[in-house]
């Protein structure tokens, strides 16, 4: 889920996923490390990631979600 996108936050889109579809698993994609990301993880988020991760990363956290 990216935190920044036209017409919604993230952070939104986070609540409304996990309050309709609980058993889905949101990982937060994001430039920056900072409040957003507590907020997210606050709002349902299973885990964060920089958008700069490496692809071994992203995979790892996408089966841990």
């Amino acid at each position: 889920m990216d935190l920044k996108m036209p017409g919604a936050t993230g952070i939104e889109a986070t609540r409304r996923i996990v309050r309709e579809s609980p058993r889905i698993g949101v990982l937060v994609l994001t430039m920056f490390d900072d409040d957003s990301v507590f907020a997210a993880i606050r709002a349902g988020a299973r885990g964060y990631l920089l958008k700069d991760a490496r692809l071994d990363d992203v995979v790892r956290a996408i089966d841990a979600v």
